[in-house]
């Protein structure tokens, strides 16, 4: 049956192919208290910063990387720079919802970061997102998937320069997809082989959003 494994390949090819060349800042919201993806870019010459909710788990010491432990609703207006790219991978479906990863209940809280994200990001900057899509659900307290209703709430305050979507054929391999059918998708939660589609964005902040 379809299930979700192998998605985060896809997401972190299509975060390499448009995050551009070093010296940059990236901020990694929601790294992860390991901040695997956010090492290898630092590595690499970029200027990383995590954002995560969880303590960090970073046991080497790497040039160019700094770790923020915080809930981006409360501590947003303490971050004093801004970000040439901004990475959403997987993780702005979580926000607001108690139960995971520290979060608190906030019913609005993924529409309300993504709002506080394009604060944070600079003039001219790309925001690179990722989340599940499919019929609109709340898996709680796992994910929100972004269907017809949700998404265009979530993208609201920002241009979309490119979208990708795909879902998985019935051999359980991912193959792209038309956002029409994208959306149809249905979503299951890990109860059952976990699945959803996969939405990805290169955005920029609107004018005057």
């Amino acid at each position: 049956m379809r299930n979700i494994q192998g998605s985060s390949i896809i997401e972190e090819n299509w975060a390499i192919k448009h995050i551009g060349r070093p010296p940059k800042k990236i901020l990694d919201f929601g790294s992860g208290p390991k901040a695997q993806f956010a090492k290898q870019l630092a590595q690499k010459g970029f200027e990383v910063f995590c954002l995560d909710q969880r303590p960090c788990e970073i046991e080497e010491k790497i040039p160019n990387l700094t770790y923020i432990q915080g809930d981006i609703l409360l501590i947003w207006n303490k971050i004093k720079i801004t970000f040439d790219v901004i990475l959403n991978i997987s993780t702005i479906e979580h926000v607001g919802l108690e139960g995971r990863y520290n979060s608190r209940n906030v019913p609005d809280g993924d529409l309300e970061a993504m709002k506080l994200l394009g604060e944070l990001l600079s003039d001219g900057g790309v925001h690179i997102l990722s989340v599940p899509v499919g019929i609109d659900a709340v898996i709680a307290p796992f994910h929100r998937v972004y269907g017809e209703n949700r998404l265009p709430k979530l993208l609201k305050n920002w241009d979309v320069k490119k979208e990708q979507y795909w879902i998985k054929d019935s051999n359980n391999e991912w193959i792209l997809s038309s956002k029409d059918i994208a959306l149809k998708e249905i979503p299951t939660g890990p109860e059952r082989p976990h699945y959803y589609a996969l939405g990805l964005f290169l955005l920029t902040k609107k004018q005057n959003a």
